[in-house]
């Protein structure tokens, strides 16, 4: 109980110092303080209830929830980049597109090789057949 006398002294003289002839405010009824700045204008407004945008500015580094590295299963030129550094990508997402010209090139020689060896592998098996003809006796 004796610290609050102290703490009631303190308020007590703020209180009164508030209320005093020197403490009067500028703008406030009676002649008006020579000296000083100028009165501050207000304005003010109805309170009108609305959604506000939730932006925080802070310092600090920033943790990415998970990361992966991402490796090529084949080699090409890149054409296109479809991400920004820091975009969130769902899985499925494309996110490189490379060069077609190299790869379908690729593909129709190995096509052509492969029509190649059918072709071959179709002569050779006749071959077979018309010696084991040839060898069988009637």
């Amino acid at each position: 109980m004796r610290g609050f006398v102290p703490i009631g002294a303190l308020v007590v003289s703020l209180v009164s110092s508030g209320c005093s002839e020197s403490g009067r405010a500028e703008g406030a009824a009676g002649p008006p303080r020579t000296g000083g700045a100028p009165p501050v204008p207000v304005t003010l407004t109805k309170v009108v209830r609305k959604a506000m945008p939730l932006e925080l500015s802070a310092i600090g580094t920033v943790e990415a929830s998970s990361s992966v590295a991402v490796r090529a299963q084949i080699t090409g030129e890149l054409t296109s980049v479809n991400f920004k550094e820091g975009d969130d990508v769902t899985q499925g997402q494309v996110l490189f597109t490379l060069d077609r010209r190299p790869l379908e090139a690729a593909l129709k020689q190995a096509e052509a090789a492969l029509a190649r060896d059918q072709a071959q592998l179709a002569n050779a098996l006749l071959a077979n057949w018309g010696r084991r003809r040839l060898a069988s006796p009637p």
